[in-house]
């Protein structure tokens, strides 16, 4: 009798362990699991856009639905803003309210100035992200996540920015490592990170009009010396030389227009296949001339047709380097 009670003692016992172990299981298991923030952005306004400088200008809504205890506007931040830090704590809120169900809805009209670095080795085909990122600074990634609010992020329909076409808005949400523990020994340093993305490109057309045509028009004015007969230096020489002037004074007006950078852009690329043309243009008219000084007048004329056969191979090379070197650009990515 005496063991059957100790067998029901030791049952209860064992019971009641399950139990509390199950119950501390499922308070750590609701503890870990992080807070969802549902996020959105409607831009309405891009200005003031600062090629130079890798700055820009946007006028936006944004909004935010959660349930929990953890008020996300009160420690959300723009990590790419610049001059004075944005904060919505000393916003007010559009019509605070509580939905139906629970939650939270705050609503926010946002105009700020962001820096992105861009990237200008396709230009005149370089495609730029006006990026807008927000990220929790007090709550880490196990605490607080974003979530993009898919039904309600699109772009305004007026919304256009002159010389520049809007192709696309699109939005992402990852955790941000940082790569350090801030002083603090095995201190969690993953933060929520939400990105929007408004993505720009220049008019095809600029590349067209307005950057190879003018060289092009350069470009025939230096092969127009291999017409001239091969005894008229000067006049050969220097519609070369000219040519060559020129074409460094339109790279200059480009270049005045972007950033200094520590690379080649494609319309470089484009230019430094000019230049070699053209400077063997200059050293074929002095060879030519050299040869031809005391030669009979049929073999002058055989030079002569020679420098037309070369100004067709030399302007078949840059149209076709130049033609090709864009369609790569207008369609890498």
């Amino acid at each position: 009798m005496t063991a059957l009670i100790r067998l029901v003692l030791l049952t209860l016992a064992l019971l009641s362990v399950a139990s509390t172990t199950r119950a501390d299981s499922a308070n750590q298991t609701t503890a870990a699991t992080p807070q969802i923030v549902e996020i959105g952005i409607y831009p309405v306004s891009i200005y003031d856009l600062n090629i130079g400088e890798n700055t820009y200008r946007l006028d936006f809504y944004l909004w935010m639905k959660w349930k929990g205890d953890i008020d996300p506007t009160k420690t959300m931040e723009f990590t790419n803003l610049v001059d004075e830090r944005l904060s919505l704590k000393e916003k007010i809120p559009i019509n605070p309210q509580t939905l139906p169900d629970g939650t939270n809805y705050r609503f926010y009209r946002i105009e700020g100035r962001f820096v992105d670095a861009f990237d200008f080795s396709m230009y005149p085909f370089d495609r730029h992200e006006l990026l807008i990122r927000i990220e929790d600074s007090a709550h880490t990634a196990d605490q607080l996540q974003y979530r993009i609010d898919g039904k309600g992020i699109r772009l305004d329909k007026a919304l256009k920015y002159v010389g520049w076409n809007i192709i696309g808005f699109d939005a992402t949400v990852d955790a941000n490592h940082y790569e350090t523990e801030f002083g603090l020994n095995g201190y969690p340093t993953a933060y929520s990170s939400a990105a929007f993305n408004i993505r720009l490109e220049r008019p095809i057309s600029l590349f067209y009009l307005k950057l190879l045509a003018p060289l092009l028009i350069v470009f025939l004015a230096a092969l127009a010396a291999y017409i001239i007969p091969p005894q008229q230096i000067e006049s050969r020489s220097a519609l070369a030389a000219s040519a060559l002037v020129t074409t460094v004074f339109l790279q200059l007006t480009y270049l005045n227009t972007l950033p200094d950078v520590g690379y080649l852009v494609l319309m470089d690329k484009i230019y430094l296949v000019a230049y070699f043309c053209i400077l063997f243009t200059l050293v074929r008219v002095a060879l030519v001339f050299v040869r031809t000084r005391l030669a009979t007048e049929t073999s002058v004329a055989q030079h002569h047709r020679a420098d037309k056969k070369v100004a067709l191979a030399l302007l078949t090379l840059f149209v076709a380097i130049s033609l090709s070197l864009a369609l790569y650009a207008q369609y890498y990515d």
